[in-house]
């Protein structure tokens, strides 16, 4: 799925625990700010004909969506740090890059993909990758990188401490650190008095900067980050703050008005 797709999705979220409650459509505009009034309606459509969200006119609140159920796991399966049930024991997986190919200098193209799989790089060329890799990617390794690449999979770890191993992988101290910095940002905004509020048109632009450096952070945390820094803020509450903040700066203006002036029409 598209990054658009995902961030729009994204700004929906609540936690399942909960009931779906309906929230502004706006909220999802300020998640893509850069795209035009009408990509954001062609975006918002395509998700709504999948069946991963729904749109519908509220007579006060104007035009408000929430995820479906299909759309919510869809999500949870693309941020694993959303998951709400404790996850297992991962199936650790290990990887050393050797000597790069000459089809793939330094190895460029194979940390793009590691990226994807949301491996946790220790040193240089050696990483860990909590999950079972999948079977696509083993094949393009067999293919790629026959002689350049070395993988295992760990089955016990014999002696030492685990954790803190991966409390030093720069990775997840950075993520921790983006958690931490989002939610002192979030806690600055939602400080100001509802006057304030509703003068932060400005802050718009913030709030897209802030989601946009929240999504990053969620495509590269398997969900590690909270059971390593239990003290570091959580995902879900931060994405509950950002909702609530957008909703209140969008109070001053139509909730039908995309940024291009016009109508949205579904």
């Amino acid at each position: 799925m598209k990054r658009n797709s995902q961030l729009l999705l994204l700004s929906l979220y609540q936690p399942s625990h909960q009931p779906m409650a309906a929230l502004p459509l706006n909220i999802t505009r300020v998640a893509v700010p850069h795209l035009t009034g009408s990509g954001w309606r062609s975006l918002v459509f395509g998700l709504q004909h999948h069946g991963y969200l729904e749109v519908y006119q509220d007579s006060e609140a104007g035009k408000l969506a929430r995820l479906t159920g299909p759309g919510h796991l869809l999500l949870s399966a693309l941020f694993p740090a959303l998951n709400e049930r404790k996850a297992a024991q991962p199936d650790w997986s290990c990887i050393f890059c050797l000597s790069a190919p000459p089809q793939d200098p330094g190895f460029r193209y194979f940390r793009t993909q590691l990226e994807k799989l949301g491996a946790i790089p220790l040193q240089r060329g050696s990483y860990l990758v909590p999950t079972e890799l999948p079977v696509a990617f083993l094949s393009e390794c067999a293919t790629l990188y026959p002689r350049s690449v070395v993988i295992g999979k760990v089955t016990e770890w014999v002696f030492g401490d685990f954790s803190q191993l991966l409390k030093q992988a720069h990775l997840l101290q950075d993520l921790n650190s983006l958690y931490s910095g989002v939610s002192s940002e979030l806690s600055r905004l939602l400080g100001k008095n509802y006057a304030e509020i509703l003068l932060m048109q400005q802050e718009k632009s913030v709030l897209s900067s802030i989601f946009d450096r929240l999504a990053t952070g969620l495509q590269k945390d398997s969900g590690l980050v909270r059971y390593l820094f239990p003290n570091a803020p959580q995902p879900q509450k931060l994405v509950g703050e950002w909702q609530q903040l957008v909703a209140a700066t969008d109070m001053s203006a139509s909730p039908d008005v995309t940024s291009d002036g016009q109508s949205p029409t579904y």
